[in-house]
């Protein structure tokens, strides 16, 4: 798990000075590349913008779900 599954899906990896592999997998939202220490195949990974954004769409639909109520 994490070097070599990155390494088979074609993640972009670099080591740092203190000999830990830092992984850039894609964010599935938008494509930018996102830092991460480990990676896990199959994971959905965001960047800044994106997790913003969802979250801002579900506090919308949590409101309108509470004006709906009598």
């Amino acid at each position: 798990m994490g070097y070599l599954e990155a390494k088979a899906d074609g993640i972009r990896m670099e080591k740092s000075r203190i000999d830990n592999t830092m992984f850039f997998p894609p964010c599935r939202v938008c494509g930018v590349e996102v830092y991460s220490q480990n990676y896990i195949r199959g994971r959905n990974y965001r960047c800044k913008d994106c997790k913003a954004l969802e979250a801002r769409a579900k506090r919308q639909r949590a409101g309108r779900a509470r004006m709906r109520q009598p």
